[in-house]
């Protein structure tokens, strides 16, 4: 784009908005026409930010400059149109006047544009696209218009501004009711294909203009319908990601990359020096907006090849898997590799994706929820009849599967071939997995619990300060010790998994224990606070190592000998505990608990628990 030297130079996009604000300003000092019938000339149309940004400066290549709208009054005589000036003619007439509220806005929108027709120098790479306050939907294609207004006309190119609106189109398309939601209008892919990273980057950006769960788990349920019916195979990377998981957590798969290292290859990937990359940081507060930012402002060569949401899922996983020397450059090598290839908001959503903050107010439990939503829409015959509220029965029945088997490598498979409600027939108990953990509630008093009783016995157990776990034995002698959010802890806690063989019966061949583990002084024989025991490395610990000794409360079984004790009451599970450990002092106990129904034996208990250090 040129712009123009004279009268009868090609003008640009910001010479014309600029020669028509001019014309507006000098109308507007003249007087608005009598009211006689005789319409009022058009206003100058004010650009969006979107458009004031480059998005839609220039029409893309090979199509057409939309055609002016048609005014809705008629004049009587058609108007020629404003002759335009020079600069130079216009200067002195702009000194004399200002211009009007409108008239400004039009004029920073012009300048704004021509601004960005000027290449861009090194020392003004940097760009505040990431704080315009446009929607995701405004602000659409933004990098690839400018990638597209570089290249040749060819077929790829038509191509790419044939899907343009399309694309637009998809973002306005899940904001819609489930009920007036259709999967097809909102893929731009053709079914079976791989199913664009864009996609999922840009219904992520949606949901974080969202405050309402409801909306949110709307958006995300469309997003899923959407994969189901073009690209199923699709489905578990893209739940994977949108939990902001790149495996089951027992696994301990763990990306292993820091903010440095991100800071890193994101100035490699856009040609930027580190120092300005952190001062974009400290301004904007969030490495997605800064790479998003730096992406816009980059002039690409040729276009890469567009992710997908397959591919992320798996170059995070090689990015986990990198270990030893130079694994820190090889895992950087592959985020650039990313980086390069993202576009539009794609880059900000990589670099969320990398730190596990999404930011968008996304919480796992709501991703289950769309989940549930989108196969009952996506079902056929479902719900069953018998069902008197399916959104609410599939989200339970996928929470439920989640808190018993949470590998969404088995329950997404098992939702596309046999359906949302045949999970909990399929999706079981598994030792090995551990078991996501009964949460307790608390009350304001014990004649709260009483009232809500009834009557009826209840147990009441002493709340010991230290670390939940969860210890599955195998039948081979394998111990593994998981935390409360299923993460492995094996290798914290050598000395628990080395009293494993003293405090099972010989009856005992292979459980799953509830209990907690807290710092212990056996001299003294009393609990020490959870800090001391916040003290102990997290991996890789010795037993001559050790500093800080521990002592395991049990207060519950899950399995025992391979049968699951899920399903049973408290009290036959109690039993399987107490007939199946000998307790240690100082190494393995039973949780202090009570049975009881009478107020004040109850209120005693508690004080007692309160005060006690045993």
């Amino acid at each position: 784009m040129s712009s123009s030297g004279g009268a009868g130079g090609k003008r640009s996009v910001a010479d014309v908005l600029m020669g028509n604000a001019r014309d507006a300003a000098r109308k507007a000092k003249k007087g608005a026409p009598a009211a006689s019938g005789v319409p009022s000339p058009k206003k100058p149309r004010t650009k969006t930010a979107a458009e004031a940004d480059g998005a839609t400066a220039e029409p893309a290549v090979d199509e057409k400059p939309p055609s002016p709208a048609k005014s809705p009054v008629k004049s009587k005589r058609p108007s020629s149109p404003p002759k335009s000036k020079s600069k130079a003619d216009d200067a002195p007439e702009a000194k004399k006047r200002s211009p009007s509220p409108t008239t400004s806005k039009t004029l920073a929108a012009a300048a704004k544009l021509e601004a960005a027709e000027k290449p861009l120098s090194p020392k003004r790479a940097k760009t505040l696209a990431a704080k315009s306050d446009a929607k995701p939907s405004d602000q659409a294609l933004v990098s690839q218009s400018k990638d597209q207004a570089s290249q040749p006309e060819d077929k790829k190119t038509k191509i790419s501004n044939a899907t343009k609106s399309e694309e637009v189109n998809t973002t306005l398309e899940l904001k819609k009711k489930g009920s007036e939601f259709d999967p097809m209008a909102a893929a731009y892919w053709k079914p079976g294909e791989p199913v664009p990273f864009l996609f999922l980057a840009r219904a992520l950006d949606l949901i974080s203009y969202e405050s309402g769960r409801i909306v949110i788990t709307e958006i995300l349920s469309n997003v899923f319908r959407t994969i189901i019916a073009t690209t199923p195979e699709d489905l578990l990377a893209t739940v994977y990601l949108s939990a902001n998981r790149i495996a089951p957590p027992h696994e301990g798969i763990e990306l292993g990359i820091g903010d440095a290292s991100i800071i890193r290859a994101l100035s490699e990937a856009y040609g930027r020096k580190e120092e300005h990359v952190k001062k974009n940081l400290k301004e904007l507060g969030d490495l997605g907006l800064v790479a998003k930012a730096s992406r816009s402002s980059q002039k690409m060569m040729y276009k890469p090849k567009p992710l997908t949401i397959s591919r992320v899922l798996d170059t995070f996983r090689t990015i986990a898997k990198e270990s030893g020397k130079d694994s820190q450059d090889k895992k950087r090598s592959h985020i650039k590799g990313l980086l390069v290839a993202a576009t539009d908001c794609e880059p900000q959503y990589i670099i969320r994706l990398l730190q596990s903050k999404m930011r968008i107010g996304l919480a796992e439990k709501t991703v289950q929820m769309a989940l549930g939503q989108a196969a009952v829409y996506s079902e056929k015959g479902s719900p069953p009849k018998k069902v008197q509220s399916p959104f609410e029965e599939a989200a339970k029945i996928i929470k439920e599967a989640y808190s018993v088997l949470p590998v969404y490598d088995k329950i997404v498979p098992t939702l596309l071939d046999a359906g949302v409600w045949k999970l909990p027939e399929t999706c079981n108990f598994s030792i090995g997995v551990p078991v996501g953990p009964m949460l307790a509630k608390a009350t304001k008093s014990v004649s709260e619990i009483i009232d809500k009783f009834q009557g009826r016995e209840y147990t009441c157990e002493y709340k010991y300060d230290g670390e939940r776990a969860q210890i599955h034995c195998m039948e081979d002698g394998t111990v593994e010790i998981y935390s409360r959010s299923a993460e492995r802890n094996t290798g914290k806690y050598p000395d628990v998994v080395d009293a494993i063989s003293r405090i099972r019966k010989p009856t005992v061949k292979s459980f799953v224990l509830d209990c907690e583990i807290v710092a212990y002084d056996r001299e003294k024989k009393r609990i020490l606070p959870f800090q001391i025991l916040s003290t102990r490395a997290r991996k890789g610990v010795t037993i001559n190592d050790i500093k800080v000794s521990v002592c395991t409360f049990g207060f519950d079984i899950l399995y025992i000998n391979g049968k699951p004790l899920l399903q049973e009451q408290l009290k036959v599970r109690r039993e399987h505990l107490y007939n199946s450990f000998e307790e240690v002092p100082g190494v393995f106990q039973l949780a202090t608990a009570i049975t009881s129904n009478d107020l004040e034996e109850i209120q005693k208990f508690l004080d007692l628990s309160v005060n006690s250090r045993l």
